[in-house]
């Protein structure tokens, strides 16, 4: 009976730490989730501030020397292509969705849903063969030779003749 009462205060003990441990990873993807909603709106400040102002390190400086006009600005909108630093995370899309619905639970969008993938099957081992095999006997797909020489290990003419012309021009 006693290695019951031990194992049940063990299973429990267990289960406790795992509960704090999961509320501690919730509280850290909350952290997770707001510092980069935080370097998402940083980005986004700075790259519709400084396009205007001669460039970016994401743009370019090509603006730099030009005088800023009126007639020279325009409309800049940021694109997923331009967020170089939000897009260097793992995990930017999923802290963004964290973030961006306060209404759902963090549990809603860890969860996702799922998305079946279907891939092309993979070649067997002997048709990559067969297709190597075929590549090296047909002469066109083969690889030239750097110094390509006829059978008596002479160099075909049309060296022989730049040979000759670069002899004459000395």
């Amino acid at each position: 009976m006693s290695t019951e009462a031990e194992g049940k205060a063990a299973y429990e003990a267990a289960r406790k730490d795992l509960a704090n441990a999961l509320t501690k990873r919730k509280d850290i993807d909350k952290q997770l989730a707001s510092l980069e909603a935080q370097i998402f709106s940083f980005e986004s400040t700075y790259l519709t501030e400084t396009i205007n102002s001669g460039g970016n390190i994401i743009q370019g400086f090509e603006n730099y020397l030009k005088h800023p006009n009126a007639a020279n600005r325009k409309k800049y909108e940021v694109t997923d292509g331009d967020r170089l630093f939000s897009n260097s995370s793992a995990t930017y899309n999923k802290s963004l969705g964290i973030h961006g619905d306060g209404e759902r639970d963090a549990d809603e969008v860890l969860t996702g849903s799922h998305v079946t993938v279907s891939l092309p099957a993979a070649r067997q081992g002997s048709e990559t063969r067969s297709i190597d095999m075929r590549r090296d006997r047909d002469p066109k797909l083969k690889k030239r030779t750097t110094n390509p020489q006829n059978e008596e290990g002479t160099p075909p003419p049309g060296n022989v003749r730049k040979k000759r012309r670069m002899a004459s021009e000395d």
